[in-house]
């Protein structure tokens, strides 16, 4: 994955069926090389976009180069 500072804005919004399997190569290559990893980060996600509190947003720059995902918990 390329760390590099870009010029080019990130624009935010919510995911759409069309990001689906954009979402689960950006999340592979996010996690693809840490050792404590089990490289199932990606089923987590499509597991947790079922649920009802579950919200993912992406970053797009002609395509979805980050992920954002978060869930609402009741105190």
């Amino acid at each position: 994955m390329d760390h590099r500072p870009v010029s080019a804005p990130i624009a935010i919004r919510p995911e759409t069926a069309a990001d689906v399997d954009a979402i689960g190569e950006v999340t592979q290559g996010a996690f693809r090389a840490l050792e404590n990893s089990s490289h199932t980060e990606q089923f987590i996600v499509k597991a947790l976009r079922a649920t009802a509190g579950f919200r993912l947003m992406v970053g797009v720059r002609g395509n979805v180069v980050r992920v954002i995902a978060w869930c609402y918990a009741r105190p």
